[in-house]
């Protein structure tokens, strides 16, 4: 079990047999239990003394003690990555393709100057055992709140500025959003990313929507 401790960004790994491990601060952590592993987002306070989420470690449970990899760079001596969450009723921005192989993530490379103020939207790949460096998906646009990865597209969501549903197909690196009056709230919404179907619910609706890019 991992829990964060009241009032901090400190989080706790506990064992069934009454063992605990120091996470350190993070600003999320995602489990992937099928693996025995843990990924975290360290917590990072930046120039401005604003603290963000930064970079991505491994830990691997089935060594005694855990060891750490960094999958994400995020020492500041270095290029390194911001991993942004902006929900806080869920671990994080980063999310694990469901074989096991690539983490899929919201951030900005940190001291490259971007080409739009929403910087931070931009989607990344990156191998889940850090072998290579994370790389550019494709430009999210404005805030992008929420998101979930199959093996070949996502589905996120959008609240602020510009509310909206928005398909990414991995492979051809191209997002595509739905039209006005498609918004709903992700906590009313499930989600099957493969067949790219969305249910909604919209006040006393309920909406089936299938995403077909074109």
């Amino acid at each position: 079990m991992t829990a964060r401790a009241a009032g901090s960004a400190n989080w706790i790994l506990a064992w069934p047999d009454g063992r605990t491990l120091d996470l350190g601060d993070c600003r999320g952590v995602l489990p992937d239990p099928t693996r025995n592993r843990l990924f975290l987002v360290p917590w990072l306070t930046g120039p401005v003394h604003i603290p963000r989420g930064a970079g991505i470690v491994r830990l691997d449970l089935t060594a005694d003690p855990p060891t750490r990899h960094t999958v994400a760079p995020y020492a500041t001596d270095a290029p390194y990555w911001l991993v942004d969450i902006w929900d806080w009723e869920y671990p994080s921005a980063v999310r694990l393709a469901p074989d096991g192989e690539t983490l899929t993530f919201v951030g900005v490379q940190a001291g490259v100057l971007s080409s739009n103020v929403w910087r931070e939207l931009r989607l990344w790949q990156v191998p889940a055992d850090g072998s290579r460096l994370p790389e550019p998906l494709v430009d999210m646009g404005m805030v992008f709140k929420r998101f979930d990865v199959g093996r070949h597209y996502g589905i996120g969501w959008r609240y602020y500025l510009e509310t909206a549903i928005v398909l990414v197909d991995f492979r051809a690196r191209q997002a595509w959003k739905l039209p006005e009056g498609f918004d709903v709230q992700r906590t009313n919404t499930d989600v099957l990313v493969e067949r790219k179907l969305v249910a909604a619910a919209r006040g006393n609706e309920v909406v089936l929507i299938q995403l077909k890019p074109e």
